[in-house]
């Protein structure tokens, strides 16, 4: 599971962006864990194979200018992939 500390540091989030993030990862954690459609199928030995990539060195690059990765962003990403 991942620890959200950051959202407390109202240098990086005003009390609104962490309330709306916060919000928003409760929604992405219990659709991750809902049963499919909604939600990811459950791993099987015999059944499942699970592919997810992200461009590692790319990861926060901004060379095709869509603006920098938000901090937002990054948490999602982190509920994601934990």
């Amino acid at each position: 599971m991942v620890w959200y500390t950051e959202l407390r540091n109202r240098k990086l989030f005003s009390a609104a962006e962490s309330d709306w993030t916060s919000r928003r990862l409760l929604e992405l954690r219990a659709q991750l864990a809902s049963p499919p459609p909604r939600g990811v199928p459950r791993r099987t030995k015999d059944a499942s194979l699970i592919i997810g990539t992200w461009n590692i060195r790319d990861f926060d690059n901004n060379k095709f200018r869509h603006g920098p990765r938000r901090r937002e962003s990054l948490h999602y990403i982190a509920e994601v992939l934990s």
